[in-house]
Protein backbone atom coordinates (compact mmCIF):
# COMPACT_ATOMS: atom_id res chain seq x y z
CA UNK A 1 0.00 0.00 0.00
CA UNK A 2 1.23 3.14 -1.08
CA UNK A 3 0.05 6.12 1.21
CA UNK A 4 0.99 9.60 0.61
CA UNK A 5 -0.04 12.68 2.86
CA UNK A 6 -0.40 16.26 1.41
CA UNK A 7 -1.22 19.23 2.94
CA UNK A 8 -0.19 22.84 3.48
CA UNK A 9 2.63 23.33 6.13
CA UNK A 10 1.63 22.54 10.01
CA UNK A 11 -1.38 20.72 9.54
CA UNK A 12 -0.12 17.52 10.84
CA UNK A 13 1.28 15.71 7.81
CA UNK A 14 4.23 14.28 9.79
CA UNK A 15 2.94 12.87 12.71
CA UNK A 16 0.00 11.03 10.82
CA UNK A 17 2.61 9.60 8.54
CA UNK A 18 4.45 8.25 11.69
CA UNK A 19 1.21 6.89 12.93
CA UNK A 20 -0.12 5.19 10.05
CA UNK A 21 3.56 4.10 9.05
CA UNK A 22 3.89 2.19 13.02
CA UNK A 23 0.29 1.14 12.74
CA UNK A 24 0.21 -1.11 9.11
CA UNK A 25 3.99 -1.73 9.65
CA UNK A 26 5.35 0.29 6.41
CA UNK A 27 8.23 2.19 5.90
CA UNK A 28 8.33 5.65 6.54
CA UNK A 29 9.34 8.69 3.58
CA UNK A 30 9.62 12.18 5.66
CA UNK A 31 11.07 15.27 5.34
CA UNK A 32 12.29 15.03 1.60
CA UNK A 33 12.26 18.94 0.74
CA UNK A 34 13.84 19.49 4.63
CA UNK A 35 16.47 17.00 3.53
CA UNK A 36 17.17 18.76 -0.07
CA UNK A 37 16.97 22.10 1.60
CA UNK A 38 20.07 21.51 4.08
CA UNK A 39 21.88 19.55 1.28
CA UNK A 40 21.51 23.25 -0.40
CA UNK A 41 22.91 25.31 2.85
CA UNK A 42 19.03 26.43 3.56
CA UNK A 43 17.58 26.03 6.75
CA UNK A 44 14.14 27.22 6.40
CA UNK A 45 11.38 28.27 4.03
CA UNK A 46 11.96 31.87 4.69
CA UNK A 47 15.52 31.35 3.68
CA UNK A 48 13.83 30.21 0.12
CA UNK A 49 12.96 34.02 -0.09
CA UNK A 50 16.35 34.96 -0.55
CA UNK A 51 17.42 32.81 -3.62
CA UNK A 52 17.59 33.91 -6.83
CA UNK A 53 15.09 32.07 -9.43
CA UNK A 54 17.55 30.15 -11.11
CA UNK A 55 18.08 28.38 -7.61
CA UNK A 56 14.54 28.33 -6.16
CA UNK A 57 13.84 26.52 -9.44
CA UNK A 58 16.97 24.11 -8.99
CA UNK A 59 15.48 23.66 -5.46
CA UNK A 60 11.85 23.11 -6.70
CA UNK A 61 13.23 20.66 -8.94
CA UNK A 62 15.13 18.37 -6.57
CA UNK A 63 12.34 18.45 -4.16
CA UNK A 64 10.16 16.40 -6.44
CA UNK A 65 13.27 14.42 -8.20
CA UNK A 66 13.84 13.48 -4.26
CA UNK A 67 10.39 12.90 -3.35
CA UNK A 68 9.71 10.35 -6.46
CA UNK A 69 13.11 9.07 -6.11
CA UNK A 70 12.18 7.85 -2.14
CA UNK A 71 9.13 6.66 -3.19
CA UNK A 72 10.43 4.08 -5.86
CA UNK A 73 13.05 2.76 -3.53
CA UNK A 74 9.78 1.44 -1.56
CA UNK A 75 7.88 -0.29 -4.72
CA UNK A 76 5.91 -2.62 -2.00
CA UNK A 77 4.64 0.60 -0.06
CA UNK A 78 5.13 3.36 2.24
CA UNK A 79 3.43 6.64 3.85
CA UNK A 80 4.67 9.56 3.11
CA UNK A 81 4.74 12.94 5.34
CA UNK A 82 4.67 14.85 1.55
CA UNK A 83 3.71 14.24 -2.35
CA UNK A 84 4.03 15.07 -5.89
CA UNK A 85 1.11 16.76 -5.28
CA UNK A 86 2.37 19.03 -2.34
CA UNK A 87 5.86 19.45 -4.43
CA UNK A 88 3.59 20.84 -7.61
CA UNK A 89 1.68 23.32 -5.00
CA UNK A 90 5.03 24.79 -3.92
CA UNK A 91 6.67 24.68 -7.10
CA UNK A 92 2.84 26.76 -7.84
CA UNK A 93 3.57 29.37 -5.05
CA UNK A 94 7.25 29.77 -5.34
CA UNK A 95 8.61 29.12 -8.67
CA UNK A 96 6.88 28.55 -11.77
CA UNK A 97 6.29 32.00 -12.75
CA UNK A 98 9.73 32.98 -12.72
CA UNK A 99 11.06 29.30 -14.71
CA UNK A 100 11.05 28.99 -18.21
CA UNK A 101 7.92 27.30 -20.34
CA UNK A 102 9.80 23.95 -20.50
CA UNK A 103 10.57 23.70 -17.05
CA UNK A 104 7.13 25.12 -15.93
CA UNK A 105 5.61 22.21 -18.05
CA UNK A 106 7.75 19.48 -17.23
CA UNK A 107 7.24 20.06 -13.47
CA UNK A 108 3.68 19.64 -14.02
CA UNK A 109 3.40 17.16 -15.89
CA UNK A 110 5.80 14.94 -13.85
CA UNK A 111 4.40 15.57 -10.85
CA UNK A 112 0.67 14.98 -12.12
CA UNK A 113 2.60 11.78 -13.73
CA UNK A 114 3.49 10.44 -10.27
CA UNK A 115 0.34 11.28 -8.32
CA UNK A 116 -1.10 8.25 -10.30
CA UNK A 117 1.25 5.76 -8.47
CA UNK A 118 -0.58 6.33 -5.09
CA UNK A 119 -2.65 3.62 -3.58
CA UNK A 120 -4.17 6.67 -1.29
CA UNK A 121 -4.01 9.88 -1.00
CA UNK A 122 -4.62 11.56 2.63
CA UNK A 123 -5.50 15.64 2.07
CA UNK A 124 -4.41 16.78 5.84
CA UNK A 125 -6.41 19.89 5.94
CA UNK A 126 -5.78 23.09 8.27
CA UNK A 127 -7.26 22.80 11.27
CA UNK A 128 -9.91 25.59 12.19
CA UNK A 129 -7.86 28.82 13.70
CA UNK A 130 -5.20 26.60 14.81
CA UNK A 131 -1.52 28.49 15.30
CA UNK A 132 0.73 27.15 12.78
CA UNK A 133 3.73 25.85 15.17
CA UNK A 134 7.43 26.95 13.96
CA UNK A 135 9.24 23.76 13.43
CA UNK A 136 13.02 25.77 12.68
CA UNK A 137 11.64 25.36 8.95
CA UNK A 138 8.45 26.02 8.11
CA UNK A 139 6.77 29.29 7.30
CA UNK A 140 4.53 29.92 10.32
CA UNK A 141 2.22 32.28 8.28
CA UNK A 142 -1.62 31.07 8.45
CA UNK A 143 -2.34 33.28 4.87
CA UNK A 144 0.83 31.35 3.09
CA UNK A 145 -0.79 28.14 4.62
CA UNK A 146 -4.18 28.86 2.94
CA UNK A 147 -2.02 29.55 -0.28
CA UNK A 148 -1.07 26.14 -0.08
CA UNK A 149 -4.05 24.51 0.60
CA UNK A 150 -6.03 26.02 -2.22
CA UNK A 151 -3.56 24.96 -4.45
CA UNK A 152 -3.29 21.07 -2.92
CA UNK A 153 -6.88 21.51 -3.53
CA UNK A 154 -7.07 22.81 -7.28
CA UNK A 155 -4.98 20.68 -8.00
CA UNK A 156 -6.48 17.38 -6.19
CA UNK A 157 -9.76 18.32 -8.42
CA UNK A 158 -7.90 19.06 -11.75
CA UNK A 159 -5.87 15.87 -11.48
CA UNK A 160 -9.03 13.87 -10.24
CA UNK A 161 -7.28 12.92 -6.97
CA UNK A 162 -9.60 11.29 -4.90
CA UNK A 163 -8.20 11.55 -1.12
CA UNK A 164 -9.80 11.09 2.34
CA UNK A 165 -9.95 14.70 3.67
CA UNK A 166 -8.78 14.94 7.37
CA UNK A 167 -9.10 18.18 9.34
CA UNK A 168 -9.55 16.85 12.87
CA UNK A 169 -7.51 18.10 15.15
CA UNK A 170 -7.63 14.80 17.20
CA UNK A 171 -4.90 12.68 15.90
CA UNK A 172 -5.86 9.58 16.76
CA UNK A 173 -9.33 10.03 14.94
CA UNK A 174 -7.12 10.83 11.98
CA UNK A 175 -5.32 7.36 11.58
CA UNK A 176 -9.00 6.16 12.11
CA UNK A 177 -10.32 7.64 9.58
CA UNK A 178 -7.16 6.74 7.37
CA UNK A 179 -6.94 2.98 8.71
CA UNK A 180 -10.83 2.68 7.69
CA UNK A 181 -9.94 3.98 3.96
CA UNK A 182 -7.30 1.27 4.13
CA UNK A 183 -9.62 -1.19 5.16
CA UNK A 184 -12.60 -0.27 2.74
CA UNK A 185 -9.71 -0.36 0.14
CA UNK A 186 -8.55 -3.96 1.17
CA UNK A 187 -11.99 -5.22 0.93
CA UNK A 188 -13.46 -3.70 -2.26
CA UNK A 189 -10.22 -5.69 -3.58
Amino acid sequence: MRIGICGAQGTGKRLLARMISQKLGLPLIEGTARTTAHEMGIHSEYGLKDLPIDELIDFEKRCLADQSHSEALHPDGFVTARTVIDSAAYWLSWAHSGAPHDDRLWFITTARFHAKDYDLIVWSRPYTEAEIEFDGFRINDPLYQREIDILIGTLIGGWGVKPIIVDDRNPGKRVSQVLDAVREMKEAS
